[in-house]
């Protein structure tokens, strides 16, 4: 795969708490400094839109891109990952969050996508960061072996250095950075897509270039 897919989607219908799919402005702004082309759809689509993100996840593998969907609500993963394992077989999810978003519910939402991908999807998972429930972790691997797919929940970060996210969890002064880069840095299976969610967008300059930071690594993994 040669480069990068940029989809922008303004989605939190599966959020208990909207908010993620307003950021859309913020994170249009990241991409145009960049000087990096995406597409977006409109938030109106409402809950049709996880249907146009499938579609543009195969477009993107047709035309031999790695996808990078930024949301919009951590449900949207499920839709990426639905289409690669379609596409590329079995994939690893390396999981940058906070929670581990694998609570088992019937209903797909950004609570329960990890045990919606895991129960229906060929996909194994490895979690970084969690520090919420994590005594209900779900079945993990502890490295990626196959074509492996990243996902930021951007919870994950010190909440002191992105505060604009819904359910912030205090690192106890781990230093979340330097866990970032570490793994993203050591990841040396083939990244086959991305995706960065459940961000609320800011105002607050530093807090914005700290979230461009994160894009610019992800991004980065496309040598691997």
């Amino acid at each position: 795969m040669n480069g990068w897919d940029i989809v922008l989607f303004p989605y939190d219908c599966a959020s208990r708490y909207p908010g993620t799919s307003t950021a859309v402005g913020c994170w249009s702004q990241l991409l145009v400094e960049r000087g990096l082309t995406y597409t977006t759809f409109p938030r109106e689509l409402g809950p049709a839109l996880p249907s146009y993100l499938e579609a543009e996840v195969y477009h993107s593998i047709r035309n031999n891109k790695r996808p990078l969907t930024i949301g919009g609500d951590h449900s949207l993963t499920y839709f990426t990952v639905k289409a690669l394992t379609d596409c590329v077989g079995c994939i690893d999810i390396v999981l940058f969050d906070a929670h581990h978003d694998s609570y088992s519910e019937v209903n797909l939402s950004h609570y329960s996508v990890f045990h919606h991908i895991q129960r229906f999807l060929d996909a194994r998972l490895v979690v970084v960061g969690c520090r919420y429930d994590v005594d209900l972790l779900p079945p993990l691997i502890s490295k990626p072996e196959r074509p492996t797919y990243i996902s930021v929940d951007l919870d994950f970060f010190d909440p002191r250095a992105i505060p604009n996210v819904n359910h912030p969890v205090d690192c106890d002064d781990r230093d979340t950075v330097a866990l970032f880069n570490e793994v993203i840095n050591s990841l040396n299976s083939q990244i086959v897509g991305a995706d960065i969610v459940e961000w609320l967008g800011s105002v607050d300059a530093n807090e914005t270039a700290f979230v461009g930071s994160v894009l610019d690594q992800v991004m980065g993994t496309a040598g691997t």
